[in-house]
């Protein structure tokens, strides 16, 4: 659990390194006119990338309280497919408000937002606990 956890971190920390991070920057050094210069210090700059990191680190870990939810009988499989659409309408809402608003950003927000959804899902048909049904035919 460890190691997918450490993994899952630096996943979603690359993640916001490699591409939310210029996207949000780009679009916080447009966001003003062309009678003004954005300056921007390397403290704004290097307080905003790491608490950027931190929160797609984190929610990186999604799968992994899925499958920890599933593991203690909280959560079952069909739950979570059964209320798909509900989870990509709250994915998208999240990244609505999370994101610039604009459409582009809010899709490079919401998509992995729901790969990590489907992953959770696959996590927990390979890892989770088996239904009662399956253990007693064994």
């Amino acid at each position: 659990f460890v190691l997918f956890s450490t993994l899952f971190f630096l996943l979603g920390g690359f993640f916001a390194y490699a591409i939310i991070l210029p996207i949000a920057v780009r679009f916080f050094l447009k966001f003003g006119s062309n009678l003004m210069e954005p300056m921007i210090s390397i403290g704004s700059y290097f307080s905003f990338a790491l608490q950027l990191i931190l929160a797609l680190g984190a929610i990186f870990q999604f799968p992994l309280v899925i499958v920890f939810f599933n593991k203690i009988g909280i959560l079952q499989v069909h739950t979570l497919t059964k209320n798909r659409k509900y989870a990509i309408l709250i994915i998208f809402s999240i990244a609505a408000i999370l994101s610039p608003p604009d459409v582009f950003s809010q899709l490079v927000m919401a998509v992995p937002l729901m790969g990590l959804y489907e992953l959770s899902i696959l996590a927990i048909r390979i890892f989770g606990k088996k239904s009662e049904k399956k253990e007693k035919a064994v």
